[in-house]
């Protein structure tokens, strides 16, 4: 009924695929790395976390949060078997993610570019490639 196809094979083809690719995502773009770390701990990580801290309306705000982020694992769940039980995992992914992404950011910031099947893309390459495809 439906196709599939390996993306990768194995966890570190996940990382390394990842690493090439996580800070494109940015576009190659260190403040707004920033930007989307900061965004992504509160949104993502840290309701999970100070939910059982705070009272009052911050206490609503957290609970609707992750209420929110809950229902988004309840909609999947129809496609996905593992869409429910992945749920309490969910900031560890985040932060798993964003370790990757700034992983990703350090690594092609210091070399300069990023390195695909033995053939080397210049930073100014990818980040003009990425600015003409807006056009």
């Amino acid at each position: 009924k439906f196709i599939r196809v390996r993306w990768v094979e194995s966890y570190r083809g996940v990382i390394r695929a990842l690493e090439k690719n996580a800070f494109a995502g940015v576009q190659y773009n260190p403040f707004l790395l920033i930007l989307a770390t900061l965004w992504s701990l509160f949104v993502d990580v840290l309701p999970f976390f100070m939910i059982w801290f705070l009272k009052g309306a911050a206490f609503y705000f957290l609970l609707a949060a992750v209420l929110i982020i809950f229902l988004t694992y309840l909609s999947l769940q129809p496609r996905s078997r593992v869409a429910l039980a992945l749920f309490p995992l969910h900031p560890i992914g985040y932060l798993l993610l964003f370790g990757l992404m700034w992983y990703s950011a350090i690594k092609t910031l210091i070399q300069g570019g990023v390195t695909w099947r033995d053939t080397f893309y210049p930073l100014k390459e990818l980040r003009n490639s990425q600015a003409s495809r807006k056009q």
